[in-house]
């Protein structure tokens, strides 16, 4: 088991030398700062503060500066407890505090002096409004993505429920105010999915991927040039501490449809998407991984009505595909960690 361990992440750090360019983009996803301060309101330089993720046990450390003030920057999504410790003062513990993709939480610490030793615990609650930013737009959280129906299964038409987006016919990709699909931009994982001539979506991802997305649509900042209109960034699943994992169909028929009104008929047609994830630990605190596969299934045949017999004979327009996801997440050290995803769709 240690050999095929030992292969595998040798395999990751081969693999993350070898990212294309469009891997190093910028990754929004989540930022805590603030000061730790004494009862009295006094900055408190020195105090170590660990960020533990819960779920998957990784750990970032960092001391505050002379001015109190800390911070760090991108953190993986999910839920944290943060720990806050100087000799002489209490142990201040904050937990169950969410961090959301894009999110720039303000954790201001407040520490008492130790007269008898014990540890304060703070139960964390994120302010329902971003003071620290100014842009417009909204979340898709991984509650949504996963229990809201969608026909057709496709990610991106959830971004419907952000404030101001609008969805296209191009593959249901969003975009907001007067501009078309050509001035918005999609990235999963700090990486962009789009054609750079069609600017449509080519990379095909299934919904059981994206853990949560955002879209903003005004006033976003400077690391997210080239949008003219709406910006999405989505952050895909990973593994956890636990092993867990699924299996899913969906599946349309038109004998589960009723009949027309006029006609008595019903149109033809069938879609059935089946697959599985799993994901888990292959060190556990260090190293995740997570994995999923889909197939879809979508014979249909498509017709003209121009009036010519010759131009109106029916064309098969089956879309059956197999889509592929694997992503592994390495921890070097408290403060560096490195992250590879791989993304295949065969059109059958």
């Amino acid at each position: 088991m240690k050999t095929i361990r030992t292969a595998l992440l040798g395999a990751l750090l081969a693999a993350a030398t070898a990212l294309p360019t469009a891997a190093t983009a910028q990754v929004r996803l989540a930022e805590v700062s603030g000061t730790a301060m004494d009862a009295s309101g006094g900055v408190l330089p020195g105090v170590t503060v660990t960020a533990n993720h819960v779920d998957t046990g990784q750990v970032r450390t960092t001391v505050t500066q002379a001015g109190g003030v800390f911070s760090f920057s991108a953190l993986p999504l999910g839920r944290y407890e943060f720990r806050a410790e100087l000799q002489g003062f209490n142990i201040a513990l904050y937990r169950d505090v969410r961090l959301a993709i894009g999110e720039a939480l303000r954790l201001d610490i407040r520490m008492t002096v130790a007269a008898l030793e014990e540890t304060v615990t703070v139960v964390g609650e994120n302010p329902l409004v971003d003071v620290t930013k100014s842009d417009l737009g909204g979340r898709v959280d991984q509650v949504q993505v996963q229990e809201l129906p969608l026909s057709g299964r496709n990610w991106m038409n959830l971004a419907t429920l952000a404030p101001g987006v609008k969805s296209t016919a191009t593959e249901g990709q969003p975009t907001a105010g007067l501009g078309g699909t050509n001035m918005s931009k999609v990235f999963v994982d700090g990486a962009s999915v789009q054609n750079r001539s069609t600017v449509a979506v080519d990379l095909q991802i299934s919904q059981e991927v994206i853990g949560e997305f955002e879209v903003l649509t005004n006033r976003f900042d400077a690391s997210l040039g080239r949008a003219g209109t709406a910006f999405v960034n989505a952050a895909t699943k990973s593994g956890t501490d636990n092993y867990s994992g699924s299996v899913f169909l969906y599946l349309r028929d038109d004998s589960l449809s009723a009949r027309d009104f006029f006609t008595g008929t019903r149109e033809p047609y069938q879609n059935r998407q089946v697959g599985g994830t799993f994901g888990g630990p292959l060190v556990r605190g260090r190293t995740h991984f997570f994995a999923n596969y889909e197939r879809q299934v979508e014979p249909k045949t498509l017709s003209a009505n121009t009036g010519i017999a010759g131009l109106d004979a029916p064309v098969d327009g089956t879309d059956n595909r197999n889509i592929y996801f694997a992503r592994m997440d390495h921890s070097l050290s408290t403060n560096h960690r490195v992250n590879v995803r791989f993304n295949r769709s065969d059109r059958l």
